[in-house]
């Protein structure tokens, strides 16, 4: 089970981790002290089983425990026989102490009896709270049926927190490896066909696994495809789980599924709810999903309802998240049922485009969110296929390329290998890989395995070689595994991929590697069908590369490799920090033994631990606890599976008991047993679970050790060990079956006082009465004190601690009777004050200038104790040292380096926070003493939001009271401040708003003796707190050109630009602080101010526009040198400050997470070539900026989109490219068709058509058509439906050419307009070349999110009057409309590549039909 707050992390595969720290939950049996326990978790998950086997636990440990079924038939269908019947069980439980109570199936009760909740609730309370006390109950229910009201009941009864509620963890693979076992199936086989399959979620849940475990054993195998195991998953969770009065059969419940799937997704919503409002924004109503039919598998139509949409939620196949919410099971039935909603509603093309994907040129990309459901439809969508290989390969991993042909899975391969040779920064995820496996794969891999190959298309080729472990591949993988100038990360792959098919010459080939190995191959025996074979992995496993080591002894054993040799060869890991294969082959060789390498595995551990064994990475001297790591996780793996070894002979169980115990009397004999928690961690782990074992080995070292292994394997606090010093009572029964040696150190085990709660303790009374030695070894047990005693003691040291007010008046008469310093005697008055009336602790109090003020015994105002602290608080003030001092000599702002003045200033302080403003002006009788409380608060450090605002009160108040003496005192002080106390007690006063304070620090600063480090640190803390008057005193210094020159010799120009850095005039200043900083010196200047002043860059850094930040980081760059990578150093390593202030400013670039930011990336890549995380960064920022422009849809836009594929919806500025190029495709239809409207666009002399002299429209009127069609084809909501479609004609200054198309938002949705802007020419035009480039992406293309697109009218053809045609300049006269297609394309290619731009070029066919074509063509005609 786990915590329903923290859900158990998951690997690559989607397998629950079973590793300590991935909490992956704990049992049942660890939660036996909680009184009440709430099991949720799915129909068929497992609540009931759980329940079952608990109650067998429980019965065979002697515990009282009643198992029930409420969902019983008969038994709870009334609620008179339901309260005689829960009623008697709890009454029966609660004689014992504890007694167990495991309500199942609670939601199906309720079904069935709805009363149910009450009659539970008025059972308990009857009980009383005594007997309840008494009581363990633990109730199942699924997520989304639990009462919440029958927690708060629950709650009222028990206390609040008393209801612990926690979730069935998901099956790991170590348990669905059982379960196949269970059915007679080889679990590991079953497990690995699961995750090539990539269908692990169906597996995670009882209800989905046990049909493919039982297609698997009658013989059908696993589902053909993914996509069927998927149906068959889903069908099967929405056969189970609805209600009876209200059944609806799985395929209208799944066709329901794929609506609200869908919604989910492309909605970005969290979950659909049932309640008045959301209780999140990222959820969606149930009832904006009712209405009309969704098509079933065949085309049938099913109802979507109220009705029959609370079925769906009430399915297995989707689980309550709270609040009256559901989301799906699983995440991946969402995406599922998403692409299946899809496929019902035949959207394709366009259509679907518009919803799964997103960006352009390099950032076009299948939206994140969506690349599961895209993967689901290539597989169906040969048209999306083939986009997916084009623009975004890396999605094809994710799908089921099985269901693939081998064609398309060769096409995936060539277009992931073109992928990564053109881009460095792509990393395949090998989990996926072997999905790629296909009849000609290894005619693919070969001619790339080979170590001249480029090292990413290498380490691709072999990633997916070892993936798919093709046999062909062998003589190549030995070559690489061979070559010793291969990296050894490569090498070791090449070790992993090779298959189980090995050749005769492959043979002979490793039989000469092993023969020119230096190791002696002869002392380990090898039992191998193939030893050539065996010898040459064994040599690689010598030769030092203990990661190339690790790979091949994984490949050894168990086939090729007995036990303690294998354990022998496994080698240290290195670096300890670093997880690679050699480490994680130690972490993982303890978890892979079997019950038959119990004995070799505690003899091998024995012997490692008792000697300097090689193998088992042991130093020559000061043996560390690394050095016995892997013995002794061997050694806690071996007793892990002692309970698990059909041992029939109970001669060979205590044999194998005595070995262990001969193990741990060495492991407890080794010098560095000191830190027990470190070095016999996994051992304990091991026997905390195993409580019997744990006193069966106890038993039998008991009998072999000495005193000092006793002493050692005793458990302490925090410490796992072998014994246990809480259960005296089971070794006083066990006393007189010892033999005397185990008696005597059994004393120790039994010397506790016992706990009286223990049902045992009244067999070891009696038994001690009997043995006079068992009764001296437990002396301490008389002297235990009965409850009543304990209880009586507890009260009077509770009233002892209580609050007395006696004991605080006499404090407060003292204080004012005193003459001496009343430091101790006001602490003692606080403590006091923090007291409680019933003696209880005070609650935890963070901050220090209020506390008197909130202690829990502080008087009520007006009360006459209160008056008698106030006159105290006085007292205190006015004898205060501190102040005493500051009304005849300047104070000391250096007292919190001094532990006297600080106790002295904290009691001052303190005292003054309390005090009302006329009290304070009777304490406060001379200014100066009011002015030494002023600079004493100010120079104090307040750490709470409630203690900051006090001070400010408090200083403000002081300041009043000192008039014009403030100033005086206030410069004297400041001359014997050091830095930090000079800039803390600066930025205070200024955020008081202390006017005359801080007037007065800033003449003292700016006077013309002052230091330059004085001048700086006052200025910098104003500035930073706000101050106008020293943000641009320090603007200023910055600006002068005088001081630019010789900037790195200028203390005061360099400490003015580092302020300058964390001022909102940064950007205005960024241009003059950007050439100054070029110059020599001053960077370095500037970092080592910089330091000392800040520990990272200040907020207005951030707010740099990325241009800005991208000078910076090159400046820095250029200055202390390209970083190896962005990542942390190595645990260890030397911290560099300038290399985390440059990494700390890429985050900040990243950060900004838009295209411009991606833009600059990918110039500081280019700038400089040998980094190559800038080019990852650059791509991860793109396609997360076009991330974020992807729109969410709302249920009721879904549907128009599935009910009709002409409309659509549009994210960025290339949805609507795509929109207006498909209309100027449509306007192209309309000018060639027939009747067509071409002839508008020409003039003619005439008006016969065949006679006439004909010569193209003028530019201008050409746009004024094309913006017309445009406007009458998509303009307003025709197509678009989120955003309203404007066309205008505006003429930019000067250029009446121009067309611009612009989708808004409406104004209560805000959100930038998105702009397509046509640039028209006609084919005739002189600067038809350069026109794109310089006028529409230079001039237009600058303004974000504006996409281009540069339209031509091709008129060139012999209707073209002769003389005419001259009077304008055209292209040369073999140019073709397909030619000047080609070159406007790619220059269009060129400005997205160089500059990122959103534009296409486009030819528009407007010439007239040839002189043997006819004009008015024929209806349905194709016009050539």
């Amino acid at each position: 089970m786990h915590e329903i707050s923290s859900p158990p992390e998951v690997d690559h595969f989607g397998w629950v981790l079973e590793t300590p720290w991935a909490g992956a939950g704990v049992p049942l049996t660890k939660r036996r002290e909680d009184p009440l326990l709430v099991v949720l978790g799915e129909r068929g998950c497992g609540k009931s089983d759980l329940f079952i086997q608990e109650a067998a636990v429980l019965k065979s440990e002697g515990h009282t425990v009643d198992l029930i079924d409420l969902k019983a038939r008969g038994r709870f269908y009334e609620a008179g026989r339901a309260g005689q019947e829960l009623g008697a069980v709890f009454e029966r439980a609660s004689e014992a102490e504890p007694g167990y109570v495991l309500l199942d199936s609670l939601d199906e009760g309720l079904d069935r009896l709805g009363v149910l909740h009450d009659v539970l609730v008025a059972c308990l309370e009857e009980l009383g709270r005594e007997r309840r006390g008494r009581l363990r109950l633990r109730i199942a229910c699924r997520s989304g049926r639990w009462p919440r009201g029958l927690e708060r009941d629950l709650e009222s009864l028990w206390g609040p927190g008393a209801v612990s509620v926690v979730g069935v963890t998901p099956l790991s693979r170590s348990d669905v490896e059982m379960a196949a076992a269970c059915d007679g199936l080889d679990g590991r086989k079953v497990a690995r066909r699961l995750q090539r399959k990539g269908a692990v979620a169906l597996a995670r849940s009882p209800i989905t696994l046990k049909p493919l475990l039982e297609a698997e054993r009658e013989g059908r195998g696993l589902p053909s495809t993914v996509a069927d195991a998927y149906r068959l998953a889903c069908r099967q969770l929405c056969s189970h789980g609805h209600r009876d009065r209200n059944p609806l059969g799985p395929d209208h419940l799944t066709a329901l599924a794929n609506r609200v799937a869908a919604s989910l997704q492309f909605g970005h919503y969290e979950a659909v709810h049932d309640t008045q409002g959301a209780p999140k924004p990222d959820d969606v109503a149930l009832h904006d999903l009712e209405g009309g039919n969704e098509p079933g598998p065949a085309g049938t139509p099913f109802h979507c309802g109220a009705a029959e949409l609370l079925a769906l939620v009430d399915s297995g196949l989707m689980v309550d998240v709270g609040l009256r919410r559901w989301a799906f099971a699983h995440g991946s039935y969402q995406e599922y049922l998403a692409a299946q909603f899809l496929a019902r509603h035949g959207l394709r093309g366009e259509a679907q485009r518009q919803l799964l994907w997103i960006g352009d040129g390099a950032s076009r990309h299948v939206v994140t969110r969506h690349r599961e459901v895209a993967a689901w439809r290539v597989v169906d969508d040969p048209e999306l296929f083939a986009e997916v290989l084009r623009d975004d390969p890396e999605v094809l991993l994710l799908a089921d390329l099985t269901a693939l042909r081998d064609e398309q899975r060769g096409d995936v391969v060539d277009r992931l290998f073109g992928l990564v040779r053109s881009d460095d920064t792509v990393r395949l995820d090998r989990w996926p890989l072997h999905r790629l496996n296909h009849r000609g794969l290894a005619a693919q891999l070969r001619p790339l395995l080979r170590p001249d190959t480029a090292d990413p298309v290498f380490s691709a080729a072999l990633s997916i070689a070892r993936a798919c472990r093709l046999p062909e591949l062998n003589d190549q993988l030995l070559i690489v595994a061979e070559e010793q100038t291969v990296d050894s990360n490569l090498r070791q792959q090449a070790v992993e991929a090779l298959s189980e098919d090995l050749e005769a010459s492959h043979v002979t080939r490793l039989r000469a590697l092993a023969e020119h190995n230096d190791a002696d191959l002869g002392r380990v025996p090898v039992q191998e069908l193939v030893p050539e074979r065996v010898a040459w992995l064994r040599a690689l496993a010598w030769r030092g590369d203990a990661d190339l080591a690790a790979a091949a002894l994984e490949r050894l054993w168990p086939r090729h490799l007995r036990l303690p040799d294998f354990l022998d060869l496994i080698p240290p890991s290195g670096d300890p920090t670093r997880v690679r294969a050699a480490w994680l082959l130690i972490e993982r060789a303890p978890h892979v033994l079997r019950p038959e390498d119990i004995d070799d595995a505690v003899v091998w551990a024995t012997r490692v631990l008792g000697s300097r064994h090689p193998r088992a990475g042991l130093t020559p001297a000061g043996e560390s606890q690394l050095s016995v790591q892997l013995p002794v996780r061997v050694l806690a793996g071996a007793i892990a599976l002692l309970d698990e070894a059909a041992d029939t002979d109970r001669a060979h169980r205590d044999r194998r008991l005595a070995q262990v115990a001969e193990a741990l009397h060495t492991l407890a004999g080794r010098a560095d047993f000191d830190d027990r928690y470190q070095l016999a961690q996994a051992v304990g782990e091991v026997l905390e679970d195993r409580p019997n074992l744990r006193r069966e080995l106890s038993r039998c070292v008991l009998e072999r050790a000495d005193d000092p292994q006793i002493a050692r394997l005793t458990s302490r606090p925090g410490s796992p060990a072998l014994f246990a010093t809480d259960e005296p009572v089971y070794w006083a029964l066990q006393w007189p079956t010892l033999a005397p040696k185990a008696r005597r150190h059994a004393a120790l085990l039994v010397a506790e006082s016992p706990d009286p709660a223990d049902p045992d303790l009244p067999r070891a009374l009696e038994l001690r009465e009997y043995d006079p030695e068992l009764k001296a070894a437990t002396a301490r047990w008389d002297t235990r004190a009965s409850k009543a005693e304990q209880q009586r003691e507890h009260e009077e040291q509770l009233h002892r601690l209580a609050f007395d007010e006696t004991r605080m008046r006499q404090a407060l008469t003292a204080i004012s009777a005193s003459e001496g310093p009343p430091e101790l005697l006001w602490q003692e008055i606080v403590g006091e004050l923090y007291r409680t009336s019933d003696g209880s602790e005070a609650a935890a109090q963070h901050g220090w200038l209020g506390a008197v003020a909130a202690a829990p015994s502080f008087p009520p105002e007006g009360s006459e104790l209160h008056h008698l602290l106030l006159d105290a608080a006085t007292t205190v003030v006015r004898r205060s040292p501190l102040l005493s001092a500051g009304a005849s000599d300047p104070v000391g702002t250096e007292w919190s380096q001094d532990v006297n003045t600080w106790s002295q200033a904290v009691t001052t302080l303190t005292a003054l926070a309390v005090l009302n403003p006329s009290r304070l002006a009777d304490a406060l009788n001379d200014p100066r003493r009011a002015a030494a409380a002023s600079i004493a608060a100010a120079a104090s450090h307040c750490y709470t939001q409630d203690d900051i605002a006090l001070r400010r009160t408090l200083i403000n108040r002081c300041n009043n009271l000192a008039g014009r003496e403030l100033p005086n005192l206030l410069t004297h002080a400041l001359d014997g401040c050091s830095y930090s106390v000079l800039f803390s007690l600066t930025g205070i006063y200024e955020r008081a708003d202390a006017t005359s304070a801080v007037d007065a620090v800033l003449t003292w600063a700016q006077a013309p003796a002052r230091e330059v480090w004085q001048w700086n640190t006052v200025l910098t803390s104003l500035a930073l707190a706000g101050n106008q008057q020293a943000d641009e005193a320090l603007g200023a210094i910055v600006a002068d050109s005088e001081l630019q020159r010789s900037a790195a010799e200028s203390p005061r120009w360099i400490c003015a630009a580092t302020a300058v850095l964390a001022s909102p005039r940064l950007h205005s200043l960024w241009p003059t602080l950007k050439n100054v900083l070029l110059q020599p010196g001053v960077l370095a200047a500037l970092l080592d101010q910089f330091f000392a002043t800040f520990d990272e860059w200040p907020p207005e850094v951030a707010r740099l526009p990325e241009a800005d930040l991208a000078d910076l980081y090159a400046i820095v760059t250029d200055r202390v040198g390209p970083p190896a990578d962005t990542r942390a150093s190595a645990a260890g390593g030397v911290r560099d400050p300038n290399r985390e202030l440059q990494n700390s400013l890429l985050a900040l670039l990243m950060d900004k997470n838009t295209m411009a930011a991606a833009r600059q990336l990918d110039a500081l890549a280019t700038r400089f070539p040998d980094l190559a995380y800038l080019r990852r960064h650059a791509k991860e920022v793109a396609y997360a900026a076009a991330d974020r422009q992807a729109v969410s849809v709302a249920p009721s836009t879904l549907l128009r989109l599935a009910g009709d594929a002409s409309i659509r919806i549009i994210s960025d500025e290339r949805h609507l490219l795509d929109i207006v190029v498909a209309s100027l495709t449509r306007l192209e239809a309309v000018l060639r068709g027939p009747n067509g409207l071409v002839v508008a666009l020409w003039n003619r002399q005439k008006w016969q058509v065949d006679h006439a002299e004909w010569w193209p429209c003028w530019e201008e009127d050409f746009s004024d058509l094309v913006a017309a069609f445009l406007r009458q084809d998509i303009g307003g909501h025709r197509v678009v439906i989120n955003r309203e479609v404007q066309i205008d004609r505006p003429g930019f200054p000067g250029k009446r050419t121009d067309i611009q198309i612009q989708a808004t938002t409406p104004p209560t949705e805000g959100g930038d307009p998105l702009t397509v802007v046509i640039e028209c020419k006609g084919c005739w035009n002189k600067d038809l070349a350069t026109a794109l480039a310089d006028q529409l992406v230079g001039d237009y293309l600058r303004t974000p999110r504006t996409a281009g697109i540069y339209l031509i009218g091709y008129f060139d053809c012999d209707r073209w009057n002769h003389d005419e045609r001259g009077k304008r300049h055209r292209a040369p006269r073999d140019h073709t409309i397909l030619s000047v297609q080609h070159e406007q394309d790619a220059r269009a290619q060129e400005q997205r590549d160089q500059h990122g731009a959103i534009v296409a070029a486009r030819v528009l066919d407007c010439r007239l039909p040839g002189s043997g074509e006819p004009w008015r063509a024929e209806p349905g005609t194709p016009v050539v």
